[in-house]
C-alpha cells in the first residue's frame, strides 16, 4: 500500500467534510488556548480542547497522547493530541522526533487515513506561521519514510491557506522521498 499525500482546508466550515478518519494536532507545552488548526477544530467541538488543556488532562509534554472522539463535528471520528514538548523550531531534532512518533501512534492506533493540523508557531517565530507549517510539512514528509506503508492517505491541513504557496516544494520533496502527492 502506498501512502498518498494531499492537502486540505482545516478550517472550521471545511472539517465537517474531512476525507480522514483520524486527526493527529501536535501540540506545544504550554499553550493555553488552542490556536491554528486546532483552533479550528476546537471550534467545531464547543471548546473541549481548551477544557481539556485548561483543566490539565492534556498539558503537550514531550509524547504525551490524549485520544478524543470528534462526536460527529468534523468528518474524521478520531482526534489525536500529541504533544511537542516545550515550544521550538520545526527543525530542532525533538520536534522532528516528535513528529515521528506521532505518526507511529496513529499508525499503531490503525489509522490509515490521517490529517495533520500543525500547531501555531511558537511566539519567536509567529510572523512566519506560513514558513514554520511548511517546515513541520518537510519533516513529516521526511520522517514518513518507513512509515508510509501503513497509511493509506495523510492529509495536510491548512488554516487560512497557509501552505498552499509552499505546495510544489512539499510535492518534490515528497517525490524525491517516493511518497506519491497527485497534481489534482
Amino acid at each position: 500500500m502506498a501512502c498518498e499525500l494531499a492537502l486540505a482546508s482545516g478550517h472550521r466550515r471545511a472539517l465537517p467534510r474531512l476525507a480522514a478518519e483520524s486527526v493527529l494536532l501536535p501540540t506545544f507545552e504550554g499553550r493555553s488556548q488552542p490556536r491554528n488548526v486546532a483552533g479550528h477544530v476546537d471550534w467545531r467541538l464547543c471548546g473541549r480542547l481548551a477544557r481539556l488543556i485548561r483543566d490539565g488532562r492534556f498539558v503537550g509534554r514531550p509524547s504525551e497522547v490524549l485520544l478524543t472522539p470528534s462526536q460527529g463535528r468534523i468528518g474524521a471520528a478520531r482526534l489525536f493530541l500529541f504533544g511537542l514538548g516545550r515550544p521550538a523550531a520545526p527543525k530542532e531534532p525533538h520536534i522532528r522526533e516528535r513528529l515521528r512518533e506521532g505518526l507511529e501512534v496513529m499508525a499503531d492506533a490503525g489509522a490509515d487515513q490521517v490529517a495533520i493540523g500543525f500547531p501555531a508557531a511558537p511566539s519567536f517565530l509567529a510572523e512566519a506561521e506560513d514558513a514554520v507549517d511548511a517546515d513541520l510539512a518537510l519533516q513529516v514528509i521526511d520522517v514518513l519514510g518507513p512509515l508510509a506503508d501503513r497509511f493509506r492517505r495523510l492529509v495536510f491541513l491548512q488554516s487560512e491557506g497557509g501552505l498552499q504557496p509552499h505546495l510544489e516544494t512539499l510535492r518534490r520533496f515528497a517525490h524525491d522521498r517516493g511518497v506519491p502527492w497527485p497534481t489534482t
